[in-house]
């Protein structure tokens, strides 16, 4: 537990907030606990299954009151490191990598946020600073940054409680 906070979880991993957030004591059962918050930070492009951790992230949100603050690199160029290599995410979202912030931004609009029964409350561009290489000791990369809501209806009248 945290302050006013039922629980606040650090984990790259769905299945992981579910065993810490059992251990605080908070329960998760399916149907049951939603979140007011959720930020999920430079995750999307480094998941091996996106598309299904926005649709359980979807299901964890609080419908009309809750957010998720979602962070994500653009161009978007995803990748999954197993140990020293990386390698393509079984799930794809198609996304052009060479394409600008905004076209970037436009293209996880209709192919992620749009599709996963997000609505956009804000979105900013902010500046994303990560480990360089051998060519340089840090990157400057541009960061979107979106707070998502959950509508209690979704596009097709039907009510969010997945």
């Amino acid at each position: 537990r945290s302050g006013n906070y039922a629980a606040v979880i650090h984990s790259p991993e769905i299945t992981d907030c579910a065993r810490i957030a059992t251990e605080a004591g908070v329960e998760l059962a399916s149907g049951g606990t939603r979140f007011d918050t959720i930020a999920l930070l430079n995750v999307l492009d480094r998941c091996d299954t996106p598309i299904t951790l926005m649709r359980q992230l979807h299901r964890l949100v609080e419908p009309e009151t809750g957010r998720l603050i979602m962070a994500v690199v653009l161009p978007f160029r995803p990748f999954v490191e197993v140990g020293s290599k990386k390698k393509a995410p079984k799930e794809n979202i198609r996304m052009n990598p060479n394409a600008s912030w905004e076209a970037s931004v436009e293209q996880l609009c209709d192919n992620v946020i749009t599709p996963g029964g997000f609505q956009i409350e804000s979105i900013s561009r902010l500046p994303y600073m990560c480990e360089g290489d051998w060519n340089s000791p840090i990157y400057v990369l541009d960061d979107a940054v979106f707070v998502l809501s959950v509508p209690k209806y979704g596009t097709d009248g039907n009510t969010s409680k997945d």
